[in-house]
Order: structure tokens, then sequence, then C-alpha cells
């Protein structure tokens, strides 16, 4: 580890055709790709952090209404001139009662109940666990691009209660 930065290197293939042929009993198949050698770096606090959401109240919240919105960011540095567009993609546990929103990690004394969290993209839209990418165009010629995100409490049902709240999500990235 180079001061607390991972290095992660993707390797994209991109099939640009396929095709299966069947000659005498014999099946053959053609596959063009193309394998580019490196991606940009992701910055160490991106592959592991723990976003420090704001504490918010209840109170008055509607179900399905986000509330107590927190900004992150995942920041890639010397993406190559190669590299045009990032794609990430979050991965979690879906909630029980809205299955588009994140599932909270902990149950049980002290945690919050009837509560789950949204992920957004910089336009607060919601960006469904289940199935979901969000594009982002790079700039080569700057040393760090910021890709921007919002998490958000979201109220899942009318009997909802305060306390703590942890929840996991995984992002993948795959490059243009």
């Amino acid at each position: 580890m180079n001061k607390n930065i991972f290095l992660i290197v993707f390797c994209t293939v991109l099939f640009s055709s396929f095709s299966v042929f069947a000659d005498d009993g014999q099946v053959k198949i053609s596959i063009s790709a193309k394998v580019t050698a490196s991606t940009c770096v992701v910055v160490s606090d991106s592959s592991s952090s723990v976003v420090q959401m704001i504490s918010s109240s209840l109170t008055n919240i509607s179900i399905g209404t986000p509330f107590g919105q927190t900004p992150f960011s995942i920041s890639l540095d010397y993406c190559p001139p190669t590299t045009s567009v990032a794609h990430v993609k979050f991965t979690g546990i879906s909630d029980t009662d809205m299955p588009n929103l994140l599932k909270l990690d902990s149950a049980g004394d002290g945690y919050a109940k009837g509560i789950a969290l949204g992920l957004y993209d910089e336009n607060q839209q919601n960006l469904d666990i289940r199935s979901n990418s969000t594009d982002f165009k790079l700039n080569s010629t700057v040393v760090r691009n910021k890709l921007g995100f919002i998490v958000a409490y979201v109220r899942t049902l009318p009997e909802s209660s305060q306390g703590k709240v942890s929840a996991t999500a995984s992002f993948e990235i795959s490059y243009d």
C-alpha cells in the first residue's frame, strides 16, 4: 500500500462481435475484444470509507420521503486518456419494506426501526440498490475526478423509531 492508496486495475473486455457457426457438427466461436492495461486509481478514502451521516429527526417525516441527506464522493485519480467514462454500481441488501433502499445492518435495542437508507446521484435520483448504474464523464487532464453521491434516511413504516443506523453497500466501477 502506497500511502493508503489502493490501486485497482480493471481489465475491461468489450465484446464488439460474437458469432457462432455450425460446420460439420463442430461449433466455432469468433470473439473480438479490447483489453486495456490500466484505469483510474481509486483513492483509498473512497475504497473503504465510512460516511458519517448527520443526525436528523423523524418528526413530521412522511413514509418514503428522504431526510438527513449527506453528500459523499468516490475519487478517481490519474485516469488515462483512453478512459472517458466511469460506470459506478452500488450493491447491498435490499430493505424488506422498500426494496429499492438499503437495509440497515442491525436491529434490536438502541437501533432505529422502520428506517432504511437511500442512495442517490447528484441529481437526487434514487439508485435502486437492486439494479443501478451511474455514468460519469471523466476528465483525464485533471489529477482527481470526484464522483458525487448522496445518502439519506428514508422512513419505511408508520411505526418508525429513533436509534443507531448502520448499513453496508459496496461499489463496482467499470470503464469505457
